[in-house]
């Protein structure tokens, strides 16, 4: 073979190589759904609502951890409830080079009845907590109640560590902003799938190796009747479950960095011996 064919070769095998290690992959996390890093069930979402009622009602102190639906927004008048959201990215510890894009994928409650009533257009947005908040617990409470040790309005965990904004529901000082996804919805009632695309990745890398305080979902305004729900981590369906859907570039695999450097070898004894 003449050694313009076989540099012709090396340089497509460069092309291939190069192109192999620079292709993006994509990982969804979802409860119950296997994770293509791991090949095993994805287990590591935690979601609950916090609940205040201007009655003054002991719901500001009820844990809902595993209830089948989580909420957000207010019926205008006397309720009002924000998310709070955590998964578990560890497995994508040393896999990849670079976070391209990340987004919260949420399923809107397949049997809303009173519970998604939007009657005014409104905005879900999307703020990390504050590292201090890092510490609240999912709680295991189905239907609604008190839990020792768990999140609700008042405390990250009742009744020894309340938000630490000292307010209670995840006040502004209690999350970073300004909001790393925002969505617009209503008038109506949404359906289907609603889709928070983050404005911001750089601090998912902490989030990888466990500095993860998690993030609150609200509505913007939070005085109009525009009440919002979605299917928990807990529902019967795991395909209905919150997904976290990031897109990342892979670190090079050791084959690839040894192919490309064989290629750059054969180059320079190509030139060498003419």
């Amino acid at each position: 073979m003449s050694s313009r064919a076989m540099s012709i070769i090396a340089v497509l095998a460069i092309i291939a190589c190069i192109d192999s290690m620079g292709v993006a992959d994509t990982v969804i996390f979802q409860e119950g759904e296997i994770n293509l890093l791991t090949s095993s069930t994805y287990i590591g979402t935690e979601d609950n609502t916090i609940i205040k009622l201007t009655s003054g009602s002991a719901h500001v102190d009820y844990n809902y951890g595993v209830y089948h639906h989580f909420s957000v927004g207010s019926n205008g008048t006397t309720i009002l409830r924000k998310a709070l959201m955590r998964f578990d990215l560890s497995s994508l510890d040393g896999k990849y080079a670079s976070i391209d894009s990340v987004k919260l994928k949420l399923h809107v409650l397949t049997d809303p009845g009173p519970n998604v009533d939007v009657s005014f257009a409104n905005t879900l947005e999307l703020y990390r907590l504050t590292d201090v908040n890092g510490d609240w617990v999912e709680g295991s409470q189905v239907t609604g109640g008190i839990e020792n040790g768990a999140s609700c309005w008042n405390y990250r965990q009742y009744n020894t560590k309340p938000w630490d904004s000292g307010v209670g529901g995840t006040s502004a000082a209690d999350y970073n902003g300004p909001a790393i996804a925002s969505l617009g919805f209503g008038p109506t009632n949404p359906t289907g799938w609603l889709e928070l695309d983050f404005n911001d990745v750089s601090f998912i890398g902490n989030w990888v190796v466990g500095n993860n305080p998690g993030m609150v979902l609200r509505v913007t305004n939070e005085a109009t009747n525009s009440l919002i729900s979605f299917e928990h981590s807990e529902h019967a369906s795991a395909l209905l479950h919150p997904q976290l859907v990031i897109n990342y570039t892979p670190v090079p695999e050791p084959g690839s960095l040894a192919l490309l450097l064989s290629v750059f070898t054969a180059i320079y004894m190509i030139r060498r011996k003419h």
